[in-house]
């Protein structure tokens, strides 16, 4: 008996998990060498690096939108839409709060995630803060996620340096 990819692992009529695993650096002997995989589809191109993603929101807690850095290239602060709608730039005053945590490092666990009730409320409270336009069924607006200008100027010759590698 032999099976081939999706349909050895998952059942035919039930659909796989579209999980994908992307390398986005390696360390090496100089420090991070950065990587990136190529798709016809510009929303599925990796973005490479050290990524960090700091969270802005207006003084009364409404949630603004997202801003992908790379932690070694630093922040500039405004960035490129990842959905092609332009730029992002959070306003002047608004608070910030980075969403990424270490979980280990050299192996060991450095990090004891929070009981699952704090994790759902945590969630909720969230998801409160975002506009009630994002957060409609139909026709919802699109929440605000951008590359930090240096990490989408890293990506943007990352991808025309491995095309002309083709």
């Amino acid at each position: 008996m032999w099976g081939v990819g999706t349909r050895l692992v998952t059942a035919y009529d039930q659909p796989a998990l579209g999980g994908v695993y992307k390398l986005a650096a390696l360390r090496g002997p100089a420090g991070w060498e950065y990587r990136i995989k190529l798709s016809e589809e510009p929303v599925k191109v990796s973005n490479p690096g050290v990524q960090q993603v700091r969270r802005h929101a207006d003084p009364a807690g409404r949630l603004l939108g997202d801003l992908i850095y790379e932690e070694g290239l630093g922040l500039h602060g405004a960035g490129a839409r990842v959905d092609a709608a332009g730029e992002f730039a959070p306003p002047a005053g608004a608070s910030v709060e980075d969403l990424l945590v270490p979980v280990l490092r050299g192996g060991a666990p450095v990090y004891l995630p929070p009981p699952l009730d704090e994790v759902r409320a945590r969630t909720q409270a969230q998801l409160q803060r975002l506009d009630p336009a994002v957060r409609r069924f139909d026709a919802p607006a699109s929440y605000p996620v951008a590359l930090d200008r240096p990490l989408a100027d890293l990506k943007a010759r990352l991808m025309a340096e491995a095309r002309r590698e083709r």
